[in-house]
């Protein structure tokens, strides 16, 4: 599998896992996209530190 599809399918499976934890298990959104961002992150091939400076990174910036 080429690196664009599997992170195009880890996209896919991340916006999916994030409705599914927001309207089934009813889990606060912020939390759920705090899940969501470290499994497409993680399942992109980035590195654990790479993904927790991306979503730190991001959130200090909004």
């Amino acid at each position: 599998m080429s690196e664009e599809m599997r992170m195009a399918l880890g996209l896919v499976i991340g916006l999916i896992a994030l409705v599914l934890l927001i309207t089934m298990t009813r889990i606060h959104v912020f939390i759920a996209v705090i899940i969501c961002a470290i499994f497409i992150g993680l399942f992109g091939g980035m590195s654990q530190n790479d993904v927790l400076d991306a979503i730190t990174g991001g959130f200090g910036k909004s």
